[in-house]
């Protein structure tokens, strides 16, 4: 074997390594007393919340209530929500719905789920979730107030 093949497996056998001790996971009764339904369930050390949630075959869950599933195990308060940003289908039949988090109907930067489902049933999830969310998202300017300050900035003229 040359030496670029031997760095770069080697390259790819220490991220992999680092890839899975950043992840602490939990199978069988312990991924389901973490997320209902769940037979793995891997959870990001810097995190509370999975990074990756398998379903059991016989759990059955449909699209429709895949956020009452995670509610739970991405610790969601009333405030946090889901909203599609797109769905792809695969030429296996496979689902895959890119869900970006919301609090108080505002888009969560980097915060997005991807619901993976086939025959009609979810059987995966992943992504990146922020939990505990605690901001104030009330305006503290009205619209008309908020253009003012803007073109005084900037030193325009209306």
């Amino acid at each position: 074997m040359n030496t670029t093949k031997l760095n770069v497996l080697a390259l790819a056998t220490l991220f992999a390594g680092m890839t899975l001790s950043a992840q602490q996971q939990f199978n069988g009764i312990e991924a389901t007393a973490l997320c209902k339904g769940s037979k793995t369930v891997q959870i990001n050390r810097q995190s509370r919340v999975p990074s990756f949630v398998w379903f059991r075959e016989d759990s059955k869950i449909a699209p429709t209530v895949i956020l009452d599933v995670l509610r739970p195990a991405l610790h969601m308060q009333l405030a946090d929500g889901m909203r599609t940003k797109r769905v792809e289908k695969d030429q296996l039949g496979y689902s895959h719905e890119r869900v970006s988090q919301t609090y108080n109907d505002i888009r969560v930067e980097g915060g997005e789920y991807i619901i993976h489902t086939k025959d009609g049933f979810v059987y995966a999830a992943n992504g990146m979730w922020f939990d505990g969310i605690a901001v104030n998202t009330n305006a503290a300017l009205t619209k008309d107030a908020a253009v003012a300050k803007a073109v005084t900035y900037v030193g325009a003229s209306e």
